[in-house]
């Protein structure tokens, strides 16, 4: 609108990056656009949060000949990040798991935050195969006399 007055809608790319600026009535918008990019180029840095193969996280594992499996990330995940922001991780998964657990199956997602902020998820799978633990079958005899002789 005329009340508005001038405005100037801008992007640039670098590294990867993108950014959008827009600024409404500002009489140095171009000079401002370069600025704005420049700081935020440079505050924001882009960094790889996830790499593909990492462990994110143990599932523990009933009726299995391991009591634990561990989930890995299937791809890296980077993000652009200030200085001082915090990385952590939180599971989307089931708390436990029962064996037979098959290596590579799908697991369930880990989503990657940033300053308590959900920024993105990768998909987890398991790490490895964890066999079913079959019980030791007793014959007739040994169950009537407990197996002592």
């Amino acid at each position: 609108t005329k009340a508005a007055g001038r405005i100037l809608v801008s992007s640039a790319k670098r590294q990867g990056r993108r950014l959008v600026c827009v600024t409404i009535n500002d009489g140095d918008d171009w000079i401002d656009h370069k600025r704005l990019y420049d700081q935020s180029f440079s505050a924001f840095v882009e960094k790889e949060l996830v790499r593909e193969g990492q462990v994110m996280g143990t599932l523990q594992v009933f009726g299995g000949q391991a009591e634990t499996v561990n989930v890995i990330a299937t791809e890296k995940f980077s993000f652009a990040l200030a200085e001082k922001e915090q990385v952590g991780f939180s599971l989307s998964t089931k708390e436990f798991v029962y064996a037979p657990v098959v290596q590579g199956a799908d697991a369930g997602y880990a989503y990657v935050c940033v300053d308590g902020v959900t920024v993105g998820k990768v998909k987890v799978v398991f790490d490895e195969t964890v066999e079913q633990q079959v019980p030791e079958k007793k014959s007739f005899w040994d169950k009537v006399f407990g197996g002592k002789q």
